[in-house]
């Protein structure tokens, strides 16, 4: 449609690589031509192992073309993990850089019939995709059903293998509906992909929407701030959807005010808790851009909350309020409804949630509980509404420790140590009390790591002291080179000794 309406349209950009809509088209079925030629015809499994890139962009494309799949692997995975993938999967096709992406090739060979296609590669290697590009094939109208599959996302993962969340085609438009809804999203709009295209961000909401309003896309694979702050600059970019940290670089790049940033109106964070403090420097920064907190999760088929821009201030710890057709309630341990302003389990209604982890159903339903006579899906999150319908994420269930009977949220902790300008980031988690402390049964213990380094673990707690109950002050505090962090970038707490 967006071919049809606008093909003379500015469609996505990478560094000089510019293509109009109709110019992307045209590739984007000659690649297809391509591959329904390479998998006979049978619509495709097509595993894309590469950082953000035009030619991730027309291999998306290409896919949902044709009614395949395509699965994104993480870069960060190990090949444990990938090869799991691969046995599980069984793709037919993997795109890579090139043979120096040795982790990728390795794990594929757990499937001996998927074949390898690099970007680029020295005679001989690898088949590369322009090889495929070249094909003068006709491309057949395919059928795609809207409960079939098109995009398999795999859940976190260290070494065991990760979960495959199974989008559908269904469920990819009920999220670009969500998503443009959540932020506000027009079609004179000029995005900015800097999210990992390997993530739920980038493959569920900012390829679709943009295709969905003819709307341009600028793809960048650095997260380097002068990188970003050239490219929105250049570009004329009008939203930047990343995550809290590259948020706080950019703040932090000495000659910020130097650049033209005038053409931004959204930004907005997600996947990890913002500081608040990092909140009000943006406000102070980019006083006419709108900040929008956005939250969802790998099972969910769409963002489920929103805090927008009006309550941005009074409501900063806030992921917002729920989107809608989305369903959540927050229970007791006996499935209960719990009162507004009281911590339990976030559970969302069933019909906001994949159809199924691929190839392993049960897993799915082991975490689906019955309320009266309703499916709900049990998160696992530890969150509290209030009144006004504004959901604050408290974290996993484990991170609650319970100190002298009290219970203390890990997130609230680390929450005020990063607002110490000494401290670059921080984690918090419970471990049993030992000695003459033994009787509170556990106690707090804070990983952090400084950004100065006369900073001493005393001088954190008397920090905490001034802004905490005193049950909640860190006992010890471990100072870290970097805290552990599973491929999604996550602080792998079960690491921290």
């Amino acid at each position: 449609e967006a071919v049809q309406l606008s093909p003379e349209k500015l469609a996505v950009v990478d560094g000089e690589q510019r293509f109009t809509y109709s110019e992307a088209d045209e590739r984007v079925r000659r690649l297809a031509a391509g591959i329904h030629d390479q998998v006979d015809g049978k619509k495709p499994v097509v595993a894309v192992y590469l950082s953000n890139c035009l030619e991730y962009y027309l291999i998306y494309w290409a896919v949902q073309l044709l009614g395949g799949v395509i699965v994104p692997l993480n870069t960060w995975l190990k090949e444990e993990s990938l090869g799991g993938i691969f046995a599980s999967v069984k793709p037919d096709l993997l795109f890579v850089r090139n043979a120096a992406d040795v982790i990728a090739l390795k794990a594929s060979l757990r499937c001996a019939d998927t074949a390898v296609f690099a970007l680029k590669a020295d005679p001989g290697e690898l088949p590369v995709l322009s090889d495929l590009i070249g094909s003068t094939s006709d491309l057949p109208e395919v059928e795609i059903p809207p409960d079939s599959p098109a995009i398999i996302m795999h859940t976190s993962g260290t070494t065991s293998t990760p979960k495959g969340a199974v989008m559908r085609h269904a469920d990819l438009m009920f999220n670009v509906i969500t998503t443009i809804t959540a932020q506000g999203f027009v079609p004179s709009d000029v995005h900015l992909l800097v999210n990992p295209m390997f993530h739920c961000t980038a493959l569920y909401s900012s390829l679709p929407s943009a295709a969905y309003q003819g709307a341009t896309l600028v793809i960048v694979s650095s997260s380097e701030p002068k990188h970003l702050l050239d490219v929105v600059q250049a570009e004329k970019t009008t939203t930047f959807l990343s995550v809290p940290s590259v948020f706080e670089r950019i703040l932090a790049a000495k000659d910020i005010s130097s650049y033209d940033l005038s053409s931004l109106r959204v930004m907005a964070y997600a996947g990890s808790p913002m500081p608040v403090d990092t909140i009000r420097a943006l406000r102070e920064r980019f006083p006419e851009v709108s900040l929008h907190n956005f939250f969802g999760l790998t099972e969910t088929i769409a963002a489920t909350h929103v805090l927008r821009n009006d309550d941005v201030q009074e409501h900063p710890d806030s992921v917002g309020r729920l989107l809608p057709f989305i369903r959540a309630r927050i229970v007791d341990k006996e499935l209960c409804d719990v009162p507004a302003g009281t911590v339990g389990e976030l559970l969302f209604a069933r019909d906001v949630i994949i159809s199924e982890y691929y190839g392993q159903p049960e897993r799915l339903q082991e975490a689906i509980a019955s309320i009266d006579g309703e499916e709900w899906f049990r998160t696992g999150d530890l969150a509290s509404v209030d009144e006004d319908g504004f959901f604050c994420i408290k974290g996993r269930e484990k991170d609650m420790i319970i100190v002298g009977g009290e219970n203390v949220f890990a997130s609230e902790v680390e929450a005020v140590l990063v607002q110490h300008d000494g401290v670059e980031e921080a984690a918090v988690k419970g471990m049993p009390a030992k000695g003459a402390r033994a009787f509170l049964g556990e106690e707090i213990r804070a990983y952090v790591v400084k950004k100065i380094p006369e900073l001493t673990g005393s001088a954190l707690r008397r920090y905490c002291y001034d802004k905490l109950p005193s049950y909640k002050v860190p006992q010890k505090v471990v100072f870290l080179e970097a805290l552990p962090r599973n491929p999604s970038g996550k602080v792998v707490k079960g690491e921290l000794q």
